[in-house]
């Protein structure tokens, strides 16, 4: 009776696991992805410690000798072995908030691999695991819709992204159920079940295509094409082959008549035309191109075990230019690419071995024993999840697909299936051992691998809240609420370090005590030193650090960490940004002009480029030529031509009739900002020209300026000054 509880239990956790997609969690850090990372691991660690328990009471449950399972395994070895000797093997092996991966998810999905290949040992057990992901993936799809006419909230404004936060992700986990909907279609018996599972992979074509993604429609594409030649030339039976065909073809009729009416009707205008208008000029294709270059590149530097897992940023060193628009990307957006350069060829081979023993299995170790349909749907599902894969990479929904679709290749290839006896158990005291380590196992995973990083991302997210960030004692001293979670080594140590050093640089500028910013200064300065100790060639950690360094005058050691980022990555145009905006605290304008001249010369063609140039230009006291720029983004109506960095500029090379200019041209293009107007005001009482600071207040309290009290202040200031 226990054996068969615990059996049931198990699969019971099992089925589960197609909801995790469905969890996002607001008050979490990066709230669309570590809630179901977090589930995803508290709910195998629960599953694992059941199963290890009931194996113990019946040895059938034991994993299945295969050569599928051989070969995740080396995949396991490897990755932990290129993880052990990579750049930052705490980070490799933890991950961080933003996207949860690393050696400790790998090692969490072999283990819930390893429980499916043992629990879900009948035909029945699989088809209603696979029915429970595919009403799951209907129910996200109307979600979708939901949020492509503004009943439900999307991150994205023109592209919907379902519970996944990202438009990719929702876009091939809607590719991969529709081929797991024509399996279901194909294995049923009824015109009922045909029409609901049809119209089940209508919703995931349809909510696919909102998503706008070209990887995943080029992925589909891939997989049905194969399926649909693969069964015309195969000597299935022709009743099958005209079902298949006739839902087949109903589907795509469906699809393309939805996606007609919405764009002739213009019925979803907020849904941009992507795919009709992609071209390898399309800039983010540009993008991928560059960081599959870079990817590339890194390779060459670590082939045989990569850089470890969640390491990219050390590829940046050979970061180019004209990826400016993807400057800190940590993802080669390719998974050969990706896996290269975490893992080397060895880490590479592995994953490819994936498809490799796939194919194997399918289609010559067991050919005559897995019926032909079966192998040519899952072939299909594997051919559109690598074509995807060539563009984007994996996160924990497309893992527990894959990995699911994989044990169930495992079922259909193992020979012998187990057969769990009902024999009464033979308790003995290694049962009650083991339960008890069990337990203190799953507490202790339970409690510090999860819980404790839990509060840890709840705390970093309340602290990035800049009214939450400083907490008052009792005793009247205040404390920074990020200090709570600093020193317990927790799972993403660097992003809580980032968050005390964009705080510090928050307090700064408020209306705080000296002594208190002394506290906050010297904190940040102890962290900061502790993660550069531990990770010297992190260029954006140098960079934050030395504008953090210039935020409170510490201006040699800023200048030595912007001097050491450009040393390892010299053409990266942000931290020259950084490093230029630096140079204007100090009063270098030469060494202004010249870095934001060197931003624009590296690549011309981002209008953000021109703007540094006409920037560096006014600090160079070479106004005309500014002028001209501008006005030539304002001829391409351009937001840079705007940028309120240019008012600042002027004011600070005491330009006043420039800057009057660009409050004035901002006004007449309806872009008038209150603050821009308090800024020129003051600038001009400081000059004792009070008349024009009271019309550039007034101005401003017309515009709604937030604070009423301060700008009456500000006006009744001018207007005493004025009588003097």
């Amino acid at each position: 009776m226990l054996k068969r509880n615990l059996d049931r239990i198990l699969f019971s956790l099992i089925c589960l696991f197609p909801f995790l997609c469905l969890l996002v969690v607001d008050t979490f850090f990066f709230p669309y992805v570590t809630p179901k990372n977090f589930a995803f691991r508290a709910l195998t660690e629960v599953l694992v410690a059941l199963w290890i328990f009931l194996i113990s009471l019946d040895a059938q449950y034991r994993p299945q000798k295969s050569i599928l399972t051989w070969t995740y395994l080396v995949f396991i070895i490897v990755i932990s072995v290129a993880d052990y000797f990579g750049e930052n093997p705490f980070k490799s092996f933890w991950s961080n908030f933003s996207r949860m991966e690393g050696l400790v998810t790998h090692l969490h999905l072999f283990a819930f691999y390893l429980v499916l290949t043992s629990v879900l040992n009948t035909k029945v057990r699989w088809s209603t695991f696979f029915k429970i992901t595919f009403l799951i993936s209907i129910g996200v799809g109307i979600y979708s819709f939901f949020q492509s006419v503004g009943l439900a909230a999307a991150v994205s404004m023109i592209r919907v992204d379902g519970t996944f936060g990202n438009p990719s992700y929702l876009a091939i986990y809607m590719a991969l159920h529709f081929i797991i909907g024509l399996i279901l279609l194909a294995e049923q018996n009824t015109k009922k079940l045909g029409f609901f599972y049809s119209l089940g992979c209508v919703i995931t074509a349809v909510s696919l295509f909102l998503t706008q993604t070209r990887s995943a429609l080029v992925g589909l594409v891939g997989g049905i094409l194969f399926i649909v030649c693969a069964l015309f030339f195969s000597p299935t039976a022709r009743k099958f082959k005209r079902k298949i065909y006739f839902h087949l073809t109903a589907i795509i009729m469906a699809t393309a008549l939805i996606i007609s009416g919405i764009k002739y009707f213009d019925l979803l205008p907020k849904v941009s035309d992507r795919i009709g208008n992609s071209s390898l000029a399309d800039q983010s294709l540009q993008n991928r191109i560059y960081i599959w270059k870079l990817a590339g590149d890194s390779f060459k530097d670590h082939p045989w075990l990569g850089l470890g897992q969640e390491n990219f940023i050390y590829s940046l060193k050979h970061y180019q230019p004209q990826m400016w628009g993807e400057a800190w990307t940590d993802r080669a957006h390719n998974n050969i690419l990706e896996w290269l350069t975490s893992a080397g060829i060895f880490g590479c081979l592995a994953y490819l071995a994936f498809f490799v023993t796939t194919l194997y299995l399918l289609w010559f170790q067991n050919k005559n024993k897995i019926d032909l349909e079966i192998k040519i749907f899952i072939s299909g599902f594997f051919i559109c999840y690598f074509l995807n894969s060539l563009f984007l990479f994996d996160n924990i929904t497309t893992y527990l697909v894959f990995f699911s679709v994989l044990a169930f290749v495992h079922f259909l290839s193992t020979s012998v299936k187990p057969t769990y006896s009902n024999q009464p158990i033979d308790w003995n005291i290694w049962h009650a051992v083991l339960g008890f380590f069990l337990c203190i196992f799953l507490v202790s995973g339970l409690y510090f691998a999860n819980y404790k990083n839990i509060e840890s991302n709840k705390i970093l997210i309340q602290s990035s809240i800049a009214s939450r960030a400083v907490l008052a004692n009792a005793n009247g001293s205040d404390r920074l609420l990020v200090e709570s979670i600093l020193d317990q080594n927790l799972l993403a140590r660097a992003e809580i370090r980032e968050q005390l050093i964009a705080t510090a640089n928050y307090i700064a500028n408020q209306p705080l005590s000296y002594e208190f910013k002394q506290k906050v200064f010297l904190l940040t300065k102890k962290e900061l030193e502790i993660e550069l100790t531990r990770d010297p060639k992190n260029i954006y950690l140098k960079m934050i650090g030395g504008k953090f360094y210039g935020t409170y005058g510490q201006f040699g050691e800023a200048d030595k960490l912007f001097v050491d980022a450009l040393a390892i990555s010299p053409r990266n145009q942000t931290i020259l940004a950084e490093q230029g905006t630096f140079f204007i605290k100090t009063g270098q304008f030469v060494k202004v002009a010249e870095t934001f001249r060197k931003i624009y010369e590296l690549e011309p063609k981002f209008e953000l480029a021109r703007m540094y140039l006409a920037l560096g230009l006014i600090y160079g006291n070479q106004s005309a030529e500014a002028h001209l720029i501008i006005n030539q983004l304002y001829a391409i109506k351009s937001q840079e031509a705007h940028n309120s960095q240019f008012l600042a500029a002027w004011l600070n090379r005491k330009d006043f009739v420039s800057a009057a200019q660009f409050v004035n041209l901002k006004e007449q293009s309806g872009l008038a900002d209150p603050e821009d107007l308090i800024l020129l005001g003051n600038y001009f009482m400081m000059n004792n020209q009070n008349a024009l600071a009271i019309d550039a207040f007034t101005k401003a309290d017309r515009l709604g300026y937030r604070d009423k009290a301060l700008i009456r202040a500000l006006i009744k200031n001018a207007q005493a000054a004025k009588k003097i």
